[in-house]
């Protein structure tokens, strides 16, 4: 497949026919129900009654492997894994979706496997964090729960011994291969960014070095923004954990509230997004301190730029292309703003002794 900029892009559409499969369940999967199809650069989801099913694409990238039947249900499975603790109440389990003698299609039972779905429990999109967001804002007592909910799902997350210093170097390595393929579409601020990322890189090492060595790298969620978070009775729930590569999926654990924290800012919330943040801190390890917080903004910066690079493959797969790649663009502009704060400013407050 070509990107939409005309450059060569680092991803296979492979000769695997899925047709059957998303034919089977864009006709319902044997339910009587309307169906509602969402396509994302790496998966389709269809939204049946009450249900949720989801199939990998049959696609490869540079960083995520959908090429086989096989390697589909493998991640599949591991999607499963992630997810079923955190939130019990959507994800059900992995079926298999089969061609019996007779040529029709059923999940399950003797036959050829065409296919592997993750069902779920369909919930309301009023319940995603996105929509709250958007319709509703996020008020003060919601970012309270939300920095308490995130800080728990990281406390019961598994420590991994590796180097959040190599970690986010693989992942700036990524981006620079990747944003190379994209060069018409996200023009200079791809080497701006990445040219001032690695300098930060570099002067921080030692904080990163600390960090993995007080125990903060994780087997985290990897994806956690405002989309991946949906209300379930009132309790912000992550889903949707990353798990295509558990590499990726295992970093510092502000790193992974970074994407959290950046979607609110790019979407104004700048607000909600300090007291999400104060609410994480006041409910984390109390060794998160300065040595963590001076990582955050090239946490943020990543977290930004990797949103960049997702719109631009997704709009090769999506009607909204143009809105897609502007988006895309202003992800880009706000990772090289987080690289670039503005400078201090002194603030003077006087007043009588004792005062307050």
């Amino acid at each position: 497949m070509e990107p939409v900029d005309g450059t060569k892009h680092r991803q296979t559409t492979l000769s695997d026919d899925q047709s059957a499969a998303i034919q089977f369940l864009e006709g319902g999967a044997g339910r009587d129900a309307t169906v509602e199809r969402i396509d994302t650069h790496g998966a389709l989801i269809f939204l049946i009654g009450q249900e949720a099913m989801k199939m990998k694409r049959a696609v490869k990238y540079d960083y995520m492997d959908l090429s086989t039947v096989e390697k589909r249900r493998a991640l599949l499975k591991r999607e499963y894994e992630l997810n079923r603790d955190a939130a019990p109440s959507i994800y059900r389990g992995v079926l298999p979706l089969i061609r019996k003698a007779d040529g029709s299609i059923a999940f399950g039972g003797s036959g050829e496997v065409l296919e592997w779905v993750l069902t779920m429990r369909r919930f309301p999109k009023e319940a995603e964090l996105i929509h709250i967001a958007k319709h509703d804002g996020i008020g003060d007592d919601l970012t309270a729960r939300l920095g308490a909910a995130v800080a728990s799902y990281h406390a019961a997350a598994p420590v991994r011994p590796l180097d959040a210093h190599a970690l986010i170097k693989e992942i700036l390595d990524e981006l620079d291969r990747v944003f190379d393929t994209m060069r018409t579409t996200v023009g200079q601020d791809a080497a701006r960014f990445l040219a001032a990322s690695r300098k930060m890189l570099s002067d921080r090492a030692d904080h990163l070095g600390l960090r993995s060595l007080q125990g903060h790298v994780r087997r985290c969620h990897g994806d956690l923004h405002l989309r991946n978070i949906v209300m379930i009775e009132g309790v912000p729930t992550p889903i949707d954990a990353l798990e295509f590569d558990e590499r990726l999926g295992t970093c510092d654990t502000l790193y992974d509230l970074a994407f959290l924290l950046m979607d609110l800012d790019h979407l104004g919330m700048t607000h909600a997004a300090n007291l999400v943040l104060n609410a994480y801190l006041s409910r984390a390890t109390p060794d998160l301190s300065q040595t963590g917080l001076s990582l955050l903004p090239l946490y943020l910066s990543v977290r930004a730029a990797i949103r960049a690079m997702v719109d631009v493959q997704t709009a090769a797969v999506n009607d909204a292309r143009k809105e897609m790649q502007a988006d895309a663009k202003a992800y880009l502009a706000q990772a090289l703003a987080y690289l670039a704060p503005p400078p201090p400013i002194l603030v003077a407050i006087g007043g009588y002794s004792g005062t307050g």
